[in-house]
């Protein structure tokens, strides 16, 4: 079940969780994905973490966490696998559709667990190809300039005549 899922599902409750596919990403180690052992409406702070019995490991966490990020040596090593270029090549395309699905930056950064940096880095990357990301960097607040410094796009290419945000073709 997605932690998502989960988190609507049981509200506001500690839960005893079997991780399943934990990633490396930046240094941190993410869990989408687990399996519901039980709530544990005993537990507290005290008892969030990671515990192993019969070489399950589970983990207690409360469903408030809008994701959940462990530090790399909780988990065994090999455990945990490394973010790839497949990985990375479905976010890229994750966060595309959800940018031109009208989502903001800083919803895409949460989701993906990607900066607003990344995030912007990679519109960036791509506003040649996809005229619609000038606007949407402008309706997430990035002001001509600050799309200048990302895109490399001149003044021209960001406004319009009419002082739209506008991209236009350069061959």
């Amino acid at each position: 079940m997605l932690w998502e899922t989960a988190r609507e599902r049981f509200p506001n409750q500690w839960l005893r969780v079997i991780p399943f596919d934990p990633y490396e990403k930046r240094g941190k180690v993410y869990i989408d994905e687990v399996a519901i052992v039980d709530a544990a409406p005993d537990a507290g702070p005290e008892e969030e973490g990671v515990s192993y019995s019969h070489g399950y490991g589970t983990i207690v966490c409360h469903t408030t966490a809008r994701y959940i990020e462990l530090e790399l040596d909780v988990l065994p090593r090999d455990t945990v696998r490394k973010f790839g270029l497949i990985d990375t090549i479905y976010e890229e395309g994750h966060a595309i559709g959800m940018l031109k699905a009208r989502c903001s930056i800083e919803h895409v950064s949460d989701r993906l667990h990607m900066s607003i940096a990344d995030v912007k880095n990679l519109m960036a990357t791509r506003v040649k190809d996809e005229p619609w990301i000038v606007q949407t960097m402008r309706d997430a607040g990035m002001s001509a300039d600050e799309i200048m410094r990302y895109t490399g796009l001149t003044w021209e290419e960001i406004e319009g005549g009419d002082g739209d945000c506008v991209q236009t073709d350069k061959s």
